[in-house]
C-alpha cells in the first residue's frame, strides 16, 4: 500500500482520501442547506417581524387614540365641575364665610362648626325642596297635559259642531 495523501498527521490511500473528500463534500454541501434554511428562516423571521411591527404601530395609533379621547373626557369632566362650581347655590355664604374667615370679622362670636353647620342646613334646605318641588311637578304634569288635551278637544268639537254657522 501506498499512501499518497496526508491529512494533518494522517496517511490515506487514494480510496480512504476519496471518501474523505465525499464526506467533506457531504458536509459542505448538508452546512450550505442548512445555511440556506437558515436565510430562509431569517427572512421569515424578518417578515414576521415587520408584521409585528405594523401590528404594534396600529396598536400604538389606537392606544394614542384613546389616549386622547380620555384626555379629551377629562377636560370635559373639569369643565362640567367648574360649571357646577359657578352654579352652587351657596356659592356666595360660602365666599362670605371664608372673607369673613379670613378678616376675622364675626359680629358675634362664632365657631367655624356652627357655620357649617348653618351652610349645611340650607343646602339640605334647599336639596329638599328642590326634591319636593320636582316630586309635585311629577304628580300635577300629567294632569295639565289631561287638561290641556280636553280643552283642545272641546274647541276642535265646538269648531266642528259650528262649522256651518262659521262658515256662512
Amino acid at each position: 500500500m501506498q499512501y499518497a495523501f496526508f491529512i494533518g498527521s494522517l496517511r490515506m490511500t487514494p480510496d480512504e482520501f476519496q471518501v474523505h473528500v465525499c464526506n467533506e463534500l457531504n458536509e459542505l454541501r448538508t452546512s450550505i442547506i442548512s445555511l440556506d434554511k437558515g436565510q430562509v428562516e431569517i427572512k421569515l423571521s424578518t417578515n414576521t417581524l415587520d408584521v409585528g411591527q405594523k401590528h404594534v404601530i396600529d396598536h400604538l395609533a389606537k392606544l394614542n387614540g384613546s389616549v386622547k379621547e380620555l384626555y379629551l373626557r377629562t377636560e370635559q369632566n373639569k369643565d362640567e365641575i367648574r360649571n357646577h362650581k359657578i352654579e352652587c347655590p351657596v356659592k356666595d355664604k360660602v365666599q362670605e364665610f371664608a372673607n369673613a374667615l379670613a378678616a376675622g370679622n364675626f359680629p358675634v362670636p362664632i365657631t367655624v362648626r356652627q357655620e357649617l353647620e348653618k351652610i349645611k342646613l340650607e343646602i339640605t334646605t334647599q336639596v329638599a325642596a328642590k326634591k319636593d318641588s320636582e316630586k309635585w311637578w311629577g304628580i300635577i304634569r300629567p294632569l295639565i297635559w289631561v287638561a290641556v288635551g280636553l280643552v283642545l278637544s272641546a274647541i276642535g268639537n265646538l269648531i266642528l259642531l259650528n262649522a256651518d254657522k262659521i262658515t256662512k
